[in-house]
Formats: structure tokens, sequence, C-alpha cells
């Protein structure tokens, strides 16, 4: 078949032609201003008009009207004039900016500043840190080894009288040593040390006490307001509170600042001589508050023992065994206030007291004697209950005895006829 005809291309198409530029036009004349916009650009702005309310609300009630300060350095003289306070350039001291020690002398001691020494050190000047007095004692964990407080030969205990005289030298001796730490750490830690001073300035309850905790494992020597500050914790109402705090001063106390073979010696029975050294009468002073400090805390631990929630009697009660167990500090305090627990009314407390004092003559045989003498005490009492005397009763029933021990054997023999004659007194026992 033929091929059909090839298809006609398409025609192009045609290509408008652009327009002529127009002449340009003449300018327009201004048009004039709406009369709604001419009222606004005269009506009083937003703060005039607060300032007009400021105004009148002051004439009312009679106070006298403050300018606001137009920038932040006007706001920071205002403050500093208000409250007395040396005008700071923002920079934490140096030129031109406050004496970081005439401050802290002027504001005194503050409820801050007993929670630890970093929060005076975070903003300390290099020229601050340069003057800061050198710090008289190590920074250490184990402050009993470095051996500071050597009695003088032949010298007496310094007795009540001298001691009242040498602690307020003490103090401030105490005070320059703390304003020396926190210069050392500000200039060693820098920004962790403003993190934790943040922390225990204005933390959660956790957090401050893991911040004061690590204030603590820094140096035991300076560790005094961080140790302070956690007895105010624990002696708070709240169970929540005082159980955690409770826990951090176990650790503090027990792992680090308490002495494993030794009771901590008084500042009355130091044995210093007539003139002591600084550095010896800083370290005798830092027991001496140290002691004062733990009695503190076994007096929180014992009252929180006699407390009408079962959680807080039981974990008061198993802090009571751990202080006993662990160090020999306050023994005569200690061991009173666990067997008293005898005669709680709580079954399993008391069942658990005769397990713990079971616990510690196993763990510390020549406490035997000494627990014998407790137990005795408490339960010869007058008015003492019956189911008091069968737990005490358990306790020395279950005491192992050796050969060795043939007087503890007697004076226990004698304890339990004591008690079958008070039994024997009531008539109703009998029947």
């Amino acid at each position: 078949l033929p091929e059909p005809p090839p298809a006609a291309a398409p025609a192009p198409a045609p290509v408008a032609e652009a327009p002529a530029p127009a002449a340009p036009a003449a300018a327009a004349p201004a048009a004039a201003p709406a009369p709604a916009e001419a009222a606004a650009a005269d009506a009083p702005t937003t703060a005039d008009a607060f300032e007009a309310a400021k105004t009148a609300r002051a004439a009312r009630f009679g106070i006298p009207v403050v300018a606001a300060p137009k920038s932040m350095d006007d706001a920071k003289k205002a403050r500093a004039e208000r409250f007395g306070l040396p005008l700071s350039n923002g920079k934490g001291g140096g030129k031109g900016g406050p004496d970081p020690w005439a401050v802290a002398e002027a504001r005194g001691s503050t409820k801050r500043e007993a929670a630890g020494t970093l929060a005076a050190a975070a903003n300390l000047s290099e020229e601050a840190l340069r003057r800061a007095p050198p710090m008289a004692l190590p920074v250490c964990s184990a402050w009993w080894e470095e051996g500071l407080v050597a009695a003088a030969s032949g010298a007496a205990p310094l007795g009540a009288s001298r001691a009242t005289e040498l602690r307020a030298r003490a103090e401030q001796l105490h005070e320059s040593e703390q304003q020396a730490f926190a210069a050392a750490q500000a200039k060693k830690h820098g920004s962790d040390a403003r993190f934790v001073a943040k922390l225990v300035a204005s933390g959660t309850i956790r957090d401050r006490l893991a911040a004061l905790q690590v204030q603590i494992q820094e140096s035991s020597f300076h560790a005094l307001p961080s140790v302070r500050q956690l007895v105010s914790l624990a002696q708070r109402p709240r169970p929540e509170i005082k159980l955690q705090a409770v826990e951090a001063l176990l650790a503090v106390f027990l792992r680090q600042l308490l002495p494993p073979d030794r009771p901590l010696v008084p500042l009355e029975k130091q044995r210093l001589g007539a003139s002591p050294s600084d550095r010896a009468l800083l370290c005798a002073h830092y027991e001496d508050r140290l002691k004062a400090l733990y009695g503190e805390a076994v007096a929180v631990v014992s009252a929180g023992a006699a407390s009408n929630l079962p959680h807080l009697k039981q974990r008061m009660v198993s802090g009571l065994h751990e202080m006993l167990s662990a160090r020999p500090e306050l023994e005569h305090s200690l061991l009173p206030s666990l067997v008293n627990k005898l005669g709680d009314p709580d079954k399993k407390v008391a069942s658990r007291v005769t397990h713990l004092l079971g616990q510690l003559s196993q763990s510390h045989p020549p406490m035997k004697p000494v627990l014998l003498a407790a137990v005795q005490r408490f339960v010869l009492r007058p008015n003492v209950g019956e189911r008091a005397q069968y737990y005490a009763t358990i306790f020395m029933n279950q005491l192992v005895l050796s050969r060795a021990e043939a007087p503890l054997a007697q004076t226990l023999l004698l304890v339990y006829l004591a008690l079958f004659a008070s039994r024997a007194k009531d008539a109703g026992a009998l029947k």
C-alpha cells in the first residue's frame, strides 16, 4: 500500500510585542494623615499610663514614689545603698570591687555560711585568693592519723576555766582556717565549687544531702559547717527528711570522721600545756566540736527510736546498733537507749533489739560484761513489764560463755536469782 503523506508541521505561535514603557507619572501629593492616626500619635503611651497610675496610687496611700532604674548599673547601685553593701563591679571583687573578707565580716555568720564554706568561695576574685591566709591544717580524710595533737610532757588537763579562755581564740583561728580552705577550694575546683555551693543553697533535700557529703569528703578538718547543716536537717520533724539526714550522718561519722580505736577527747581534757600552738589548738577545738555534733546526732537517733511510726522506729534502732558496733564514741549514751527498747510496746521492735544485742555480743566479745550490766539494770528496775523481762531473759539466755568467763557466768546466775526473787514476791505469779 502507498505510505500516507507526512503531517504538516504546526505553524509557530505569533510572538507578542512588549508594550512600550509608559511615561513617568507626576508624583502624587502626600496624603494628609487620617484623624484616627493623629489622635493615636497624641495619645499617651503605655509606659506613661503606668507611671501616671503609679503616681496616683502613691498619692492615694501616702507611699513615696520610687523612680525605676534606667539601667542595670542604677539597679545595682540602688540595691547597694538600700542594704548598706559595697558596690560590686559584677566580677566578684578585684579592682574596684568589694573586699570579700570585709563583706563576710559585715554580714556575720549566716545560715548559708554555716552550710559550707564553698558558697563563700565561689565568687572570690584573684586578688582575694592571693590575699587569703595559708591553711594551718592539712586537707585529709583520716584526721586522727596526722598526730597534730600531742600531749605535752607533764601537762595536766586544761580544765573548764582554761578551756573557756582558749575557746574564744580557737573560734577565731577556726574562722580564719575556713576562709583559707574556701579560697583553696575556689582556686582548685572553680566551677565545681560553685555548682556544689548552689546545690547546698537552693537544691532539693536529696541534692543538699549529697552536696554536703561531697563537701565533707573534701577534708575532715574543714567539714564542721557541713556536718552542722546535716544535724540541722536531721532535727526536722518530717520523717522523710529525718531518715535521709540520719543516713547521711551515719555514713560520714562512721566511715570518715570518728576514730576507730578511741573516743573523742573534749577540750577540757586535752593536755596542751601552758601556751599551745595555733595548729594544736585548732586540732583540739576541731575534736571538741566534732564530739558535740556527734552528741547531737546521737540525741536525734535516740529520740527517733521513740517515734510512733514503725518504719522510723525500726531504722533508728538499727542506727543505735550501728553506732555501738562501729565506734566506741558515746557508748554510755547509746547502750541504755538500745536496751530500753526491750520494753517497747511493739513486739517486732523488742524482738529485733534482742537480736541486735546478741549480734553485738558476738561481734565484740569484750562488751559482754557491759551488755549484761546494762540489761541487769533494766530488768531489775521497778515496774518493768512482763514482756520486757521476757525479752531481756531471752537475750541473757542466748549469751555464749567460755570457761575463761566464769565471773560473767556467776553474774548471770545472780541476775537470774534476783529476777526469780522479784517474781516470787508477786503472789499471782506463783499460782
